[in-house]
């Protein structure tokens, strides 16, 4: 392990970040168990609580019994604790969250898209959602994560030209929200910011490897690798949509033929129940609840989940994971469903023999992206790039 060239103040920087993050992802923990999981000498966690304390962001309550007679003290973070805004850009619509840095929802908004949308009227919308949700929770907002469809370039906060989003390109989001709001402001992929939730507050914590897959309008995934978001060379991570499954397929708007994107896509699902059942579901979550019940719907619902799994295969395949977490409009197959699928994953993968890969729901069910917003700015925090001199009272070259 290389130790040389690290210095004392690098040192206390990241302990002090890992009791932080520690504490904004636990429901209350002692002193002891804040030792116990960090492996931190007890003097150091004792010190870095402290300083915690005196900077009003967590405060002490009595919990259960240590040892015989003797209380345990819980450190949980006080109702003063900054918040943090999440904003999730769906083609539809533009949804909105203020959260606490445990991530409990303080407020929440969703406001609808228009086909007469410009660049300007969709960042005077996504500006008056931040600061109608910063407003109810009524606490002071350290920063606004944006979750967003692509593609993007996350570097430069720009939306660049994604399909069907009425033909608005290159909007500046991060640049002109930091500007109208007051506050710094980021952007991801919506794919990726539900990765990073998921890591940080959802089913991935215990994982260091694992595949974060949605439905929409599309299929996108994000991928942790070694604990760590993998943004690829410009951050075009994860289109699995564009997984060919059909090379005489239908022809999709990337140009390919046969995407999988083009049969599993909960539209083009509820689509074919119109056009092969004759059955109008009002949603795709009525069709994952419903469909045994109509003529033909086990079969169009185990096509599809072929077709999913077809790509999930070649995904497991690609990347190893530990676990693949399927949330979105995935979130609403069923027990029964999402089992047919692993299964049907974990019997073609070519790694079949070295242990089962587990299909989990989303800890934040169809929210993953709106909750991975709010994380956004988290996630700076726990990196020592926002507000470290703010708790810690002191820069340490921040």
């Amino acid at each position: 392990m290389r130790t040389k060239g690290i210095s004392p103040q690098y040192t206390k920087q990241t302990n002090r970040l890992l009791v932080l993050r520690l504490l904004c992802s636990g429901q209350g923990l002692s002193r002891t168990e804040i030792t116990r999981r960090v492996g931190l000498a007890k003097m150091t966690v004792s010190n870095i609580t402290a300083e915690l304390l005196r900077a009003g962001l967590i405060e002490e309550e009595a919990g259960g019994c240590a040892g015989v007679g003797r209380p345990q003290v819980e450190l949980r973070l006080t109702a003063q604790a900054p918040a943090v805004v999440g904003l999730a850009l769906n083609r539809n619509n533009c949804q909105a969250i203020a959260a606490t840095m445990d991530l409990h929802t303080l407020a929440r908004s969703q406001v609808d898209l228009c086909p007469e949308e410009t660049t300007e009227s969709l960042l005077g919308k996504m500006e008056a959602l931040a600061r109608e949700v910063s407003a109810v929770c009524g606490r002071e907002v350290l920063g606004v994560g944006v979750a967003s469809i692509g593609p993007l370039n996350a570097e430069q906060g720009r939306l660049l030209n994604p399909p069907d989003f009425y033909g608005l390109q290159d909007v500046p989001i991060t640049e002109e929200l930091s500007r109208r709001l007051g506050k710094p402001v980021f952007l991801m992929n919506n794919m990726d910011a539900s990765a990073l939730a998921e890591k940080l507050y959802g089913c991935g914590a215990a994982y260091h490897n694992f595949a974060y897959v949605g439905l929409s309008h599309g299929v996108g995934a994000g991928l942790v690798v070694n604990d760590s978001l993998f943004r690829g060379r410009q951050g075009f991570v994860g289109e699995l949509g564009h997984t060919t499954i059909d090379y005489n397929g239908p022809l999709c708007a990337c140009g390919r033929r046969g995407c999988l994107e083009l049969y599993v896509n909960p539209p083009k699902v509820l689509a074919r129940c119109r056009e092969e059942l004759g059955r109008d579901f009002p949603s795709f979550q009525e069709f994952c609840r419903s469909c045994t019940a109509v003529p033909g719907g086990r079969e169009l619902m185990e096509d599809v989940l072929d077709k999913l799994s077809i790509a999930l295969v070649d995904l497991c395949n690609l990347v190893d994971p530990e676990a693949v977490i399927i949330g979105n409009y995935a979130a609403f197959l069923s027990d029964a469903q999402l089992a047919w699928l692993e299964e049907r994953v974990n019997r073609n993968v070519l790694a079949r023999g070295a242990g089962r890969i587990p299909l989990l729901r989303s800890a934040f069910f169809t929210d993953a992206s709106l909750y991975g917003a709010a994380v956004l700015p988290l996630k700076r925090v726990f990196d020592g790039d926002l507000c470290y001199e703010r708790f810690f009272g002191e820069t340490d070259g921040k």
